[in-house]
């Protein structure tokens, strides 16, 4: 679970990754690629849930490539 104190770190670093990611191009349509930091740094082993469901834990550099299906999706950051 997200520790309260933590959590707007990571918020800041979602929110930064999510805008990254709309300037660039992902690998494919049915794929988000994904980038978690926590005060600036790549944050790794942070798990990734979607739609409920773990989908994925960042690699060394905040990286986690999820699969999508059409349709709206949550997708909600943990730290590990």
């Amino acid at each position: 679970m997200i520790n309260a104190p933590r959590f707007p770190r990571v918020a800041r670093g979602l929110i930064a990754a999510i805008s990254l990611l709309f300037s660039y191009a992902t690998v494919a349509d049915d794929e988000l690629a994904l980038y978690v930091f926590d005060s600036g740094s790549p944050a790794a082993g942070v798990e990734v849930m979607l739609d409920g469901e773990v989908a994925g834990v960042t690699q060394r550099d905040g990286s986690v490539t999820l699969d999508l299906t059409a349709g709206q999706h949550a997708v909600v950051v943990k730290s590990a």
